[in-house]
């Protein structure tokens, strides 16, 4: 789980960690100030932090050969109607709302970052009818923003490869928390 420091407090979750930074660094917004581009934001993190994420670790973490198929099955079904009902309806790109990329692409961007790691782990592709999605990723991958935060393909997939090793650990509800 991603975390930073800003002055004397620690900011966990990528989606809450954007949220964060809207606030703090109101100029240039990333938000939509139309109510209705607003709400489609919402939904669409929601989507990806209750939907994406989860799909993606479930592919992460699938041992057997048949969990592994139908987690990948899940996952490109996600990616699917990301290209469908997502970026086809959001707007005319290059990004989800347009021309000028929103706190939306940066909430979508980091699964996107770390795909290639985790097609080394597990035969996951992109749809091959994923032309918006396809679109959408070069115009993301060419912010000089994205560029600059980058992290090397090698550093995703050893995350990912230790993290494959270690299922999840099952709590009854219980929160733990990291001590550094």
């Amino acid at each position: 789980m991603p975390v930073i420091r800003h002055e004397d407090r620690f900011v966990a979750n990528s989606t809450v960690i954007l949220e964060y930074l809207e606030d703090v660094y109101p100029r240039p917004s990333l938000r939509p100030a139309e109510p209705g581009k607003l709400a489609t934001c919402r939904f669409w993190i929601r989507f990806a932090d209750d939907r994406l994420a989860p799909a993606i670790e479930r592919c992460i973490h699938a041992e057997a050969p048949d969990e592994q198929a139908a987690a990948a099955a899940e996952l490109r079904e996600h990616l699917t109607f990301l290209e469908r009902e997502g970026l086809a309806r959001c707007g005319r790109g290059p990004f989800w709302l347009g021309k000028e990329p929103s706190i939306l692409d940066f909430a979508f961007y980091p699964f996107f970052e770390r795909l290639p790691a985790i097609q080394q782990h597990r035969p996951v592709a992109l749809p091959l009818m994923s032309i918006r999605l396809r679109y959408w990723l070069d115009a993301m991958r060419e912010l000089d923003s994205v560029k600059a935060a980058r992290s090397p393909v090698e550093s995703h997939a050893e995350t990912i490869h230790q993290s494959a090793r270690q299922r999840p650990a099952r709590t009854s509800g219980k929160v733990e928390f990291l001590h550094a």
